[in-house]
């Protein structure tokens, strides 16, 4: 069962929704991840194989390793599940702001403990 939360802790089920036709797109930002992205791919594809209307998009913060070329590498091969937006210049800022309103909602696949 795949879900979505909210902040106010209620949860709903998303393939009906799915079912419907709509798509859930997770936004996955990295800077430098070299070490770690190709697994988080290839975890989201094992997850979501089932799911072809949930996709992934890698935002690189303009890395200074090979992570948005180990990203356009394995997207070759995810039959347009992964997707990735580079940056040239970094846009990450270290402050937090706070997630409100409807677009403010974490998924995951219920039982695995993945976010």
């Amino acid at each position: 069962m795949l879900l979505a939360a909210g902040q106010n802790g209620k949860s709903i089920e998303l393939e009906p929704l799915l079912a419907k036709g709509y798509q859930l797109i997770l936004l996955v930002p990295a800077m430098n991840e070299e070490g770690i992205i190709e697994q988080t791919m290839r975890l989201f594809l094992r997850e979501t194989a089932n799911l072809p209307n949930v996709k992934m998009v890698i935002i690189d913060d303009a890395s200074s390793d090979d992570t948005a070329l180990l990203v356009k590498s394995f997207s070759k091969q995810a039959g347009g599940k992964i997707q990735l937006l580079q940056r040239q210049l970094p846009q990450a800022q270290l402050r937090a702001l706070p997630l409100t309103g409807p677009t403010s909602k974490l998924f995951w696949k219920a039982g695995t403990g993945i976010i």
